[in-house]
């Protein structure tokens, strides 16, 4: 999507979508729509999870996560940072399974 001084409509499907390719994005929304944006952005995945569950597929691992700052471009604007991010993830040096001899 280019930048344009212009306001653009986007589903939160689309949205949702370009965050799993690319595992973060940037939009840019008018400050009164940031938690609406954030509610809708997560009741999607809920859905689209509890789909995939009644499927018996094993869902994604990643959670929503975001982070907003006022926009330095558009006033009255805010960047609202969307990533996907591992759900309680351990960072381990290896992993051993023992054997029954010690």
């Amino acid at each position: 999507m280019a930048e344009t001084d212009e306001e653009k409509e986007i589903s939160y499907a689309e949205i949702l979508a370009s965050t799993a390719l690319n595992s973060e994005i940037i939009i840019t929304v008018y400050h009164e729509e940031v938690e609406r944006t954030k509610t809708g952005l997560k009741n999607l995945k809920a859905k689209q999870i509890a789909k995939i569950k009644e499927e018996g597929i094993l869902p994604p691992q990643e959670t929503l996560e975001f982070s907003e700052s006022p926009s330095k471009e558009y006033e009255g604007y805010i960047d609202l940072r969307i990533m996907l991010k591992q759900k309680a993830i351990v960072k381990i040096k290896g992993m051993k399974i023992p054997d029954n001899e010690f």
